[in-house]
């Protein structure tokens, strides 16, 4: 393994580029039984925008150009999964969400990887799967807006994921891109940074399985993260990711400043990333403060249309229910029951969007929860309110964080709107994503 390592190292500094000039999707298999009639045509922009990204960045000579993508309805227990230069998809899941095409870009990510027979997969399979996720979060949800999916805003999810197979780690994955990145010198000569030497280390074995153990600093691979980092594991490079995201000596901004674009832009046919911010994407407001007791006067938002929700578990429990004026009905949703992810972004986990019928000026606004009634469930604690005149361009106007209070109503402002969309990022208190909320009222109050 020594002789691996080194010889592996000399390579490093050899600028050896990995492109494919033409990259091919075939489709087979039972895809006249999926629903969504631009399913496939999505999944094909995905491919055609992403893939061609992974290869120049993670591609040998090895990596398969051509990709066939089975639609399988005998498969009833998996999302997805991929071998070699196959990707197969389960129709049951294809069915049952249409709005979600970012695993594709994790499967299209293990298609790159080609690590069989080189490192250890079983147990926690951290590197692997999690690499895997960061392929998609980087290249396909992070290159564009209109890609991107629930995500938890607050950074101490970010630092604590176990090693899990299908962790959190796609902010750490981030962090060592940002901090040790490929790079050209002043010579032109390329410099692997941290990922892409661990990638090309796996790649380069050709002995027994590499182990990717995060916490022992004598594997193969923990060398190479001493070699580029100082760090003796992936364990102490995480201690130090999270003390940096905690003193705000390090915070994620998005992608376009990283010293390795130029890996993956400029690409034959591919169109440049769009590389939305952070801030453009997560807009940044402080809570609004509680103001005590319900206002006197007309409820703005009794009888207001639903314009859109994320789903509904039964009909005794409508979203509707949130704006009948009865304190003891409810909306309630559960993560198995959301059919419309339209707006759960930001981590957002259920979301509803009102339409007042015209635009109306208010000031305050109050939330009924869950233990006004029922105190043995968990309250919504953290959401997101937001206002828009056209329904399409939206305002954020209150950002709790952890409100834990049966009843409250929220000073916002002078505001003036007719829709109002409310995204809950902890619908439960921390327990399963399920909303369960009686009223929501709005007022305009004399101060």
């Amino acid at each position: 393994m020594k002789k691996l390592l080194c010889a592996f190292l000399a390579l490093c500094f050899l600028y050896i580029p990995a492109f494919a000039e033409e990259t091919q999707l075939i489709f087979h298999g039972d895809w006249d039984e999926i629903e969504k009639t631009t399913y496939q045509r999505e999944m094909a922009d995905l491919f055609y925008s992403t893939y061609p990204r992974l290869y120049a960045r993670w591609g040998t000579d090895n990596t398969p150009t051509t990709i066939y993508y089975k639609a399988d309805k005998e498969d009833h227990k998996n999302v997805a999964y991929s071998y070699a230069n196959r990707v197969v998809v389960s129709v049951d899941y294809a069915n049952k969400e249409p709005l979600d095409l970012g695993f594709f870009s994790h499967e299209l990510t293990h298609c790159v990887q080609g690590y069989s027979g080189k490192l250890v997969y079983g147990g926690d399979a951290w590197w692997t799967e999690n690499m895997a996720n960061y392929g998609g979060f980087r290249y396909y949800h992070w290159a564009d807006a209109s890609h991107l999916e629930p995500e938890p805003t607050d950074f101490r999810n970010w630092i604590d994921w176990e090693y899990a197979p299908y962790g959190n780690c796609q902010w750490f994955f981030a962090y060592m891109d940002d901090q040790y990145p490929t790079h050209l010198d002043e010579n032109g000569s390329l410099h692997y940074g941290l990922i892409d030497s661990v990638h090309h280390l796996i790649l380069s074995n050709t002995g027994e399985e590499l182990d990717d153990d995060p916490y022992d600093p004598e594997t193969p691979i923990n060398k190479v993260v001493y070699s580029i980092t100082g760090y003796e594991s992936f364990e102490a490079l995480r201690i130090r990711f999270a003390d940096d995201l905690e003193s705000g000596l390090w915070t994620f901004q998005g992608f376009s400043n990283y010293k390795d674009n130029f890996l993956t832009e400029n690409l034959p046919g591919v169109k440049n990333p769009d590389y939305p911010s952070y801030d453009q994407v997560i807009p940044k407001i402080g809570a609004a403060s509680s103001v005590g007791e319900v206002p006197k006067g007309t409820n703005l938002l009794k009888g207001a249309k639903i314009s859109g929700a994320s789903g509904f578990v039964n009909e005794s429990e409508t979203p509707g229910m949130l704006v009948d004026g009865n304190f003891l009905t409810k909306w309630c949703s559960t993560p198995e029951s959301i059919d419309d992810k339209t707006h759960l972004t930001d981590g957002a986990k259920q979301w509803i969007q009102l339409d007042l019928g015209e635009e109306k000026a208010f000031n305050t606004y109050t939330i009924v929860n869950t233990r006004y009634t029922e105190p043995y469930y968990g309250n919504m604690v953290s959401w997101k309110l937001l206002t828009s005149i056209d329904g399409q361009n939206w305002t954020l106007i209150d950002n709790q964080e952890f409100c834990d209070k049966d009843i409250a109503t929220f000073d916002v402002g002078d505001q003036s709107a007719r829709y109002l969309l409310l995204k809950m990022h902890d619908p439960d208190n921390g327990e399963r994503g399920t909303i369960r909320l009686y009223e929501m009222m709005l007022f305009y109050s004399q101060r």
